[in-house]
């Protein structure tokens, strides 16, 4: 499957996973048609990616679909410390601690639209940053073509006993 499946519209979110993690030095994923079976283009992707972070690993999953009916963008981080909860629709980052206390950190409905609206005046203005710059998502798209191609060296399995 070629052209603009989830892997490609998508791709953000590996932006988002390196800004956070760095380079991937491991992924596996799978990719499928659930919903858009007319168009020649996978509709649901889910990688397994494997981050080496101060001489740790760090495993990172990642679901993305173009098959929910409802609108939803969230990232959740585990760490030793506690648990931050991100979600971008509805403007909320949460942190629950270790030890059970819950922390808002954000609670702001209106700003991915102020996001979006910033940016978009700041490109204007020519004077922006680059998220993402050409190396980063040459890298990107090797890992999005290593996906696409084992995914025709993948065996299926026999009924299993």
């Amino acid at each position: 499957l070629r052209g603009g499946g989830v892997l490609r519209e998508l791709s953000h979110e590996l932006d988002y996973l390196h800004c956070l993690f760095g380079q991937p030095i491991c992924v596996v994923g799978l990719i499928g048609q659930q919903r858009l079976k007319d168009l020649d283009v996978e509709d649901t992707a889910l990688l397994v990616l494997k981050y080496n972070a101060d001489n740790s690993s760090i495993l990172a999953s990642l679901a993305m679909d173009f098959t929910r009916w409802d609108d939803t963008r969230t990232c959740t981080i585990v760490g030793t410390k506690g648990t931050v909860m991100w979600n971008l629709m509805a403007g909320h980052v949460l942190c629950q601690s270790n030890d059970g206390a819950q922390i808002v950190l954000m609670d702001d409905p209106s700003d991915a639209a102020n996001s979006s609206g910033l940016m978009w005046q700041q490109l204007l203005n020519a004077q922006y940053e680059n998220f993402c710059d050409i190396k980063t998502a040459s890298l990107h798209l090797e890992v999005i073509e290593k996906i696409e191609e084992i995914q025709g060296e993948m065996t299926q399995l026999g009924k299993l006993s």
